[in-house]
């Protein structure tokens, strides 16, 4: 992940994320960056701020949303992120609701002119990647994988990023999660 944000060349980076964790994602903030968390579970943000130093530590600034990310970003006037991340798929729960062609169009009305939407797709139980693809086909969004090997000497594991750019025509698939059908099933590696 570090790469996309790192390849982004605005001066000054706005960066959404999905997803707390213990927030590694701030040790790519640099000053002059905004990176604003949405996080749902609120213990897990407590957790990030007292017992790691990720988001303590930001070169940038901070800002934790606390609730679904989904509705936050319904309310909220656009954001302009320069980079919006969904980091909230562990692999054993999928929280459809931000896996859908409504989520998606709502994440693109949030983005700044060439912003990208990331999606963190590791996982050893399902296969995000192709239902990524369509819904991101299906709202006129390119998409591809980057995929970073582990580098176990340096603590990196492996990861794969689906990552939506740039504007192409709208493609029309009947099989792309919406708000009133998705079958997770059908993501499941088998």
């Amino acid at each position: 992940m570090g790469r996309e944000i790192l390849a982004i060349q605005h001066p000054v980076r706005r960066i959404g994320i999905i997803g707390v964790g213990v927030g590694t994602l701030a040790a790519y903030a640099k000053p002059g960056n905004l990176f604003r968390f949405y996080e749902i579970n609120p213990l897990v943000i407590e957790v990030a701020k007292t017992n790691f130093t990720f988001l303590n530590n930001c070169e940038g600034t901070v800002e934790l949303v606390p609730g679904d990310a989904r509705i936050a970003l319904g309310r909220e006037a656009p954001q302009r992120f320069d980079l919006l991340a969904l980091d909230a798929f562990d692999g054993h729960v999928i929280p459809v609701h931000l896996l859908t062609r409504e989520a998606f169009a709502l994440y693109a009305q949030h983005l700044a002119p060439g912003g990208v939407i990331a999606v963190h797709a590791t996982s050893k139980y399902t296969d995000l990647a192709p239902m990524v693809y369509r819904i991101a086909a299906s709202i006129g969004r390119n998409a591809h994988a980057i995929t970073n090997r582990p580098d176990l000497p340096r603590r990196v594991m492996a990861s794969t990023w689906i990552v939506s750019r740039g504007h192409r025509q709208a493609q029309s698939d009947e099989h792309v999660w919406r708000d009133n059908y998705n079958n997770p099933i059908e993501i499941l590696k088998f």
